[in-house]
């Protein structure tokens, strides 16, 4: 929600009326939420290999998980702005690597560390991150408040999927996916194949699709598309 809030006020200090939102993983969930509170505010949506917050069935789910993940918050709270690791660029790109369990390829995390490392002195580099951040949502919605969310989604909207979920998590997906085909004006869902970062190690892939949507965005829209 502090990501919804942020997109608010840019809004506000800029006095746009409408704005366009593309995202990948959290930045999905930002899109969904925001556009679900503003409908009238957003032209369209492209969601990259997400589309909503995890949505829990029973309260009991949610105290479980609210119960780590404040602990979460609060042990990287404790440690300050940058505890580390620090080393060379090389030694942080093979980190963000291996912390994303080869989702990324030698390039694309090169690519990510231009505005996520800064030089310490010769050699020597630190993440550019607030480790709160790893704790995700303190307070996630409801999987039915989700629901109530996707139908409030009315601008057009293209969603882009290539991990395979399985089990409930793919039927809870799909099941969004259906309440928002059933109530955005321009809906389009492709399944492409790859790793999660497959929009960074291989764009091409997935670039001909968006700007074909973009394109249909423009048509429907002539007169107020921004």
């Amino acid at each position: 929600m502090d990501n919804v809030v942020v997109l608010r006020r840019v809004m506000n200090h800029y006095g746009w009326k409408r704005i366009s939102l593309m995202g990948h993983s959290m930045g999905c969930n930002v899109s969904f939420i925001f556009t679900a509170l503003y409908p009238d505010d957003v032209n369209y949506i492209i969601a990259l290999d997400s589309i909503a917050p995890i949505g829990y069935d029973t309260c009991s789910e949610f105290v479980e998980y609210q119960t780590d993940i404040l602990l979460k918050f609060l042990r990287y709270d404790a440690m300050g702005v940058n505890p580390g690791p620090h080393g060379s660029m090389k030694d942080l790109e093979d980190i963000y690597i291996d912390a994303h369990k080869g989702s990324l390829t030698e390039a694309s995390a090169r690519t990510l560390m231009i505005r996520g490392a800064s030089r310490l002195r010769d050699n020597v580099y630190k993440f550019n991150r607030d480790l709160r951040l790893m704790s995700a949502f303190l307070h996630p919605p409801s999987y039915e408040l989700i629901k109530v969310y996707a139908k409030k989604i009315k601008c057009s909207y293209l969603n882009i999927r290539y991990e395979f979920f399985t089990g409930a998590k793919l039927e809870k997906y799909n099941e969004v996916l259906e309440i928002i085909k059933g109530s955005s004006k321009n809906f389009k869902f492709v399944q492409e194949t790859g790793t999660h970062h497959v929009h960074m190690n291989d764009p091409q892939k997935i670039a001909l699709i968006i700007n074909q949507f973009l394109f249909s965005c423009m048509n429907d829209d002539e007169d107020d598309f921004v």
